[in-house]
């Protein structure tokens, strides 16, 4: 069964795929550099990073009552 993190994994691994198909090749610098400069569109929203290999999302706020999760607000964190 999924968990929490499960989205997340899901699009880390699928960002992964796209920075080595995108940098032709398995070398891991070659990679980073092509993870720096990534958007990825995926289930938990649009993905990139910044200067420092900090992500960059939206977030969202849930709550969870008898098992059934409710999205309350999706929000952009301002740096």
């Amino acid at each position: 069964d999924p968990i929490s993190f499960s989205a997340l994994g899901y699009d880390a691994v699928r960002m992964m795929a796209q920075a080595i198909e995108n940098a032709g090749s398995t070398d891991s610098q070659a990679i980073i550099d092509e993870l720096n400069k990534i958007t990825y569109d995926g289930i938990t929203g649009t993905i990139s990073f910044d200067e420092n290999g900090d992500p960059i999302k939206e977030i969202s706020i849930v709550t969870v009552e008898d098992a059934a999760y409710e999205l309350i607000e999706k929000m952009q964190i301002e740096r």
